[in-house]
């Protein structure tokens, strides 16, 4: 039988844990939620790292074509900038899904990418560069390229992921090619990653070779194994023609 003593000492020595076990708790706690404040602080607002990001379209439009493409005899596969590889750029797009049409809705328009982050960092965000080029001469640029808005990507490092991209339509991508309503040759329309946004708030940007000025960030000099991407990954759902979404009348 334990004596009176030993009962208060066992006693103060589980008021001495209470006493240092709820602040020890509670400290932990409190530098969780701030870790976890500062990590999403960086996408609240409809913002990344404070730069807007752009309106979703409605799954309606998604899932559908507002517009025909143009008339005449046109082939036309969306893909990836097949220039861009590890030694080129911190975030790759190596995917591309795409919603097809018919004879009746002739045209295509690009829904998601396939994501490969070389980079040491979290992706939060990135936004995509195209251009259209015929595929007899993949390097010259037709029109003018354009650009996606900013869109979230969150992608950690060393990992691909495939991500819902703002639409991009063929019909308008190919627009300045038309002549009299009608289109004429076989068309890629590429798809680049153009800046990228990453989750410790630095960014890099591909028309610099790094970040924009006034950006924090740094430039690309490649992953340490210098690991070139070699092979374009492809999604099952869509029509695939040299294994990329295509359209050919």
């Amino acid at each position: 039988m334990k004596s009176s003593s030993d009962q208060s000492s066992s006693l103060s020595k589980k008021w001495f844990l209470v006493l240092v076990l709820i602040p020890l708790c509670i400290v932990i706690g409190l530098v969780a939620a701030r870790s976890k404040g500062v990590a999403q602080s960086t996408r609240t607002n409809g913002r990344v790292n404070g730069k807007l990001l752009a309106d979703k379209e409605s799954p309606q439009e998604r899932l559908s074509f507002r517009e025909n493409g143009p008339t005449g005899y046109w082939s036309g596969s969306i893909i990836p900038d097949q220039s861009r590889n590890s030694s080129t750029s911190p975030v790759v797009v190596v995917g591309t899904s795409a919603l097809m049409g018919d004879r009746q809705m002739r045209n295509m328009q690009l829904t998601h990418v396939t994501l490969r982050n070389y980079s040491s960092k979290t992706v939060l965000g990135v936004q995509l560069k195209w251009f259209v080029t015929t595929r007899e001469d993949r390097f010259k640029v037709l029109p003018p390229p354009g650009y996606t808005g900013l869109f979230e990507a969150y992608t950690a490092p060393g990992t691909s992921r495939k991500v819902e991209s703002p639409l991009v339509r063929f019909s308008q991508a190919v627009k300045y090619l038309v002549k009299d309503g009608s289109l004429e040759g076989n068309f890629l329309l590429q798809v680049r990653v153009f800046e990228a946004e990453f989750e410790d708030g630095t960014s890099w940007n591909d028309y610099w070779g790094g970040p924009k000025p006034g950006d924090q960030g740094e430039p690309w000099k490649g992953p340490g194994d210098n690991d070139i991407l070699q092979n374009h990954a492809t999604l099952p759902g869509a029509s695939f023609t040299s294994a990329v979404p295509s359209y050919k009348l």
